[in-house]
């Protein structure tokens, strides 16, 4: 019966939405069941774990971007995550400008633990309360290797 329809193989996402709509349009709409059921396939292929099988290369790149930018401005490591006077940190600046993804951001305060300083400390209270609610709902979704995520550090980093 559902060997009628099939997936649009040009799509990379949402296949499952044209699934949905295809078996409404051949079969009607469906039956709703008031229980809780939710089964997702985890698997090496999906577009959705290509960032996070890249998670390095693009950690490396962020830290990279984030060690220029501070030299760029003579900012000390330390000083580009300090709040000063209840302004935007430098870092913050560069997560809002998307030149820094949110997952480095979220490994890095794994380690300097600055998100609660600047919740405590950023006087404006539009842009970072939604960055930091954020980061809060993706943190368990962010996996990575800690010992090559350290190393990474390290090397671009220290001096």
């Amino acid at each position: 019966m559902f060997d009628e329809i099939k997936f649009d193989e040009s799509l990379t996402m949402m296949m499952d939405c044209e699934f949905y709509y295809n078996a409404k349009e051949n079969f009607g709409y469906p039956i709703y069941l008031h229980d809780v059921l939710v089964t997702n396939r985890v698997h090496s292929g999906q577009i959705s774990s290509k960032y996070n099988e890249s998670f390095n290369y693009h950690f490396r790149d962020d830290c990279v971007r984030i060690a220029n930018d501070f030299q760029s401005r003579n900012i000390r490591f330390d000083d580009g995550f300090r709040v000063h006077m209840g302004q935007h940190p430098r870092m913050l600046r560069l997560l809002i400008q998307r030149k820094v993804n949110f997952q480095t951001a979220i490994y890095l305060n794994k380690h300097l633990s600055f998100i609660k300083d600047w919740d405590k400390n950023i006087s404006e209270k539009v842009v970072w309360p939604k960055i930091s609610y954020t980061i809060t709902k993706l943190k368990p979704f962010v996996t990575f290797n800690e010992t090559e995520c350290k190393m990474i550090m390290k090397d671009v980093f220290v001096k």
